[in-house]
């Protein structure tokens, strides 16, 4: 039995009944121990909604004496995702942009899609949602196994200019999911951040330009860790002799809960994902 995240924490030296809302169920399997929550078809074998990563649970056997274990479970969401784009003679970026929702992130992605009739709903909302990127074509694969990443793969047009001729152009490579906001806006903080999970957010955007433009602001690396190997933020900007460039950026969160001491560069750390993510890469003519 536990308290869900939204019913607040359980006092371990005084825990009453009334304060655990919620079962799960705990199988010893080869030696080792498994939380298991049957309420969603869609969560897969040995993960447990975030709702439910709450400090502790009690145990109740009916041999032993109840007891306490951890809730903290080594659970993780991690994404990944390419995006291969030529800019063509018309001011428009073609080409592909692949997803991988792995772990938690998978559950997540799952639940967002079967959300819609088909497949097709799904993509269409997507599309109607950014005016500037029409998808040619989509394919889904892996979201009935559970076990393996949600796969989502797009032939993409992006429109990021209506004439060609134009001295410069400009792209921002976060139109998908930009942060904007952070979510962390106290100076100080006297209690933890609880995150749930840990979680691993990765982006590789690989450009072929034409033989007359080039980057006029080519992104500046970053780099930033936490400190207790707690995450980090990194950029980085590679060119090819080809004229192509590649921009990689990288989100690590290593914890699931940073403590007050650690709020501030958590804070900070969002900060600089902000900034990265607001800046206009621009194509201008040589």
């Amino acid at each position: 039995m536990l308290s869900t995240r939204d019913n607040g924490v359980l006092n371990d030296l005084y825990p009453a009944v009334n304060k655990f809302n919620y079962i799960i169920a705990r199988a010893n399997i080869g030696g080792k121990s498994y939380l298991l929550d049957a309420s969603d078809p869609l969560m897969t074998f040995g993960m447990l909604p975030l709702q439910c990563l709450n400090d502790k649970g009690r145990v109740f056997s009916l041999d032993k004496p109840s007891y306490w274990i951890d809730l903290n479970l080594p659970q993780r969401e991690k994404s990944t995702r390419t995006m291969e784009l030529t800019l063509q003679d018309d001011g428009k970026l073609k080409g592909t942009i692949t997803n991988y929702s792995i772990g938690y992130l998978a559950y997540k992605k799952r639940v967002a899609i079967k959300k819609f009739n088909t497949t097709d709903e799904y993509v269409e909302d997507i599309a109607s949602k950014l005016p500037k990127l029409k998808i040619i074509k989509a394919e889904i694969t892996n979201l009935d196994s559970l076990d393996n990443p949600v796969v989502e793969k797009y032939d993409v047009e992006i429109n990021i200019y209506d004439k060609m001729g134009a001295a410069a152009l400009t792209f921002n490579p976060f139109f998908l999911d930009k942060m904007t906001t952070n979510p962390y806006k106290l100076t100080e903080r006297s209690y933890p951040v609880d995150r749930g999970m840990a979680g691993d957010y990765r982006t590789t955007l690989i450009v072929h330009l034409p033989p007359q433009y080039v980057v006029d602001n080519p992104p500046k690396p970053v780099g930033m860790a936490l400190p207790n190997n707690g995450g980090r933020f990194l950029t980085d900007y590679q060119v090819s002799d080809d004229n192509s460039f590649t921009f990689s950026h990288i989100i690590q969160l290593n914890k699931s809960i940073y403590s007050s001491a650690e709020y501030p560069y958590l804070k900070e750390l969002f900060n600089n994902i902000i900034q990265s993510e607001k800046a206009e890469m621009i194509f201008k003519k040589k």
